[in-house]
């Protein structure tokens, strides 16, 4: 599983490496009992689906491509069964990211720590899954509420966690 995730990520930045708009980050399909559509393009025809297998519990893990609007351009991998990755276009309202640990989640105003936080989420909780609105290379522009106020901000690489099977502390 390891090995496939490497090469996948390889992929990407290979890939991605002459193009501003390319992201590099990963995410997770938030906990639904259904299938979610993948697109050919954002608003297209459905051409596949993935689904979480709760059941023998492989997940699925996204590695986004780029965003435009409220769709990704995704890759998709089941985690235990490697099955045959799927690409295409997600809705965002289907991927989320975990924070890293339980310690105060820095938000950033750019993609870099030396820009400045623009909000902390004081209390972050793995199994969250915070949306992503956009992203840029490893960084991942994130907005959720806690305590009844909103809060958004470029979430560092470093406080990013995919991993659907256990907390990182």
């Amino acid at each position: 599983m390891n090995k496939i995730i490497l090469v996948l990520f390889t992929i990407f930045i290979s890939a991605c490496h002459n193009s501003h708009k390319c992201c590099k980050g990963s995410a997770l399909l938030i906990p639904k009992h259904s299938y979610i559509a993948i697109y050919d393009k954002p608003n297209g025809i459905q051409v596949d689906s993935v689904i979480n297998d709760t059941i023998n519990e492989d997940y699925v893990l996204i590695f986004i491509k780029q965003i435009k609007g409220k769709y990704a351009q995704i890759i998709a991998q089941n985690t235990i069964s490697n099955n045959i990755e799927k690409n295409g276009w997600i809705e965002l309202n289907n991927i989320g990211i975990n924070p890293a640990s339980t310690s105060p989640l820095f938000l950033y105003k750019k993609t870099n720590e030396y820009s400045g936080i623009s909000d902390t989420i004081i209390n972050p909780h793995w199994g969250d899954l915070y949306p992503i609105i956009k992203c840029k290379g490893e960084w991942l522009y994130i907005r959720t509420k806690e305590n009844g106020k909103w809060k958004q901000g470029w979430m560092s690489p470093k406080d990013q966690y995919d991993n659907p099977y256990t907390a990182c502390n």
